[in-house]
């Protein structure tokens, strides 16, 4: 089965941008074009059943997007150039399944500088502590998608591994049904130590769907107070009364900050805010 995939994608040398997408009958792909710098995986299958085995081998990759990635068992070599990574686990994948397999896949990512996760591969790192973890050392830009119910404790852990991060973009994806609901998860604030790119280099921090509920203030307040370099806090609420954003406003103002320099901007809409990352993130 994997024998035709190899055979096809080495007969196209010259091939830069590769997306394989929706369900196929091949089982195994391998992808060794030699001058790939694009790849785009998003392969469905039933949830928690792993399908389909991915062998990557290209040498030159920049751009990697990986979504659903529970449904695939990846095999990869020469990662070593990917600049932007994408990875999407998948709202079906478990610990005893995915993590210590994703943790190999991320020793593979050394020099990423971008990265997005959604907020089951943010569990990753923590879930997997007991296993030795990579540094990313060169990540400067990184966006996570999280939801109400995301702990905040897997967040602290993750920064913890990029000492030199720049930009942080927080991507609230919250169901409005459940936002009234109290929801004992922990804070960035229960964190005993804080990560140190927040003391060292964290410039632009952009929150997007912000609702002003008292778990998002939380947030803020333990990024204004202990983002000791920040330049830049912008805000893009969800869809709010100006009555509630006035008032969200005013709680911000009265926030001590750990940063003299830090300016705090609120932008209407989703697309300003993820601009203005975008920006910050072509210019680090």
């Amino acid at each position: 089965m994997g024998d035709f995939t190899e055979k096809l994608f080495s007969s196209c040398p010259v091939l830069e941008d590769l997306t394989i997408e929706g369900s196929a009958d091949e089982n195994i792909f391998t992808i060794s074009c030699p001058l790939l710098k694009r790849l785009t995986v998003r392969l469905e299958a039933d949830c928690g059943i792993l399908v389909w085995k991915l062998v990557i081998n290209p040498p030159n990759l920049r751009d990697l997007f990986l979504i659903n990635m529970f449904t695939t068992e990846y095999i990869v070599e020469n990662l070593g150039s990917v600049v932007t990574a994408e990875l999407r686990m998948g709202c079906c994948a478990t610990a005893e399944l995915f993590h210590s397999r994703a943790v190999r896949f991320l020793w593979e990512l050394g020099i990423v500088k971008s990265s997005s996760m959604d907020e089951f591969f943010i569990a990753v790192p923590r879930s997997a502590r007991c296993l030795h973890l990579p540094t990313f050392s060169n990540l400067t830009s990184l966006e996570l998608c999280v939801n109400y119910y995301t702990d905040q404790g897997m967040i602290a852990y993750l920064l913890n591994i990029c000492p030199n991060l720049k930009c942080l973009l927080i991507r609230e994806e919250n169901d409005e049904d459940f936002l009234e609901e109290e929801m004992q998860i922990s804070l960035l604030s229960d964190v005993e130590m804080v990560p140190e790119c927040l003391l060292s280099s964290l410039e632009v921090i952009v929150l997007l769907g912000f609702h002003g509920i008292a778990q998002e203030m939380e947030t803020v307040k333990y990024l204004l107070a202990n983002a000791r370099v920040l330049k830049d806090l912008t805000i893009s609420p969800s869809f709010i009364s100006l009555e509630l954003k006035l008032e969200i406003c005013k709680q911000l103002l009265e926030l001590p900050r750990g940063s003299t320099t830090c300016g705090i901007h609120f932008d209407q809409g989703w697309s300003k805010g993820r601009k203005k990352f975008l920006f910050h993130q072509a210019h680090t």
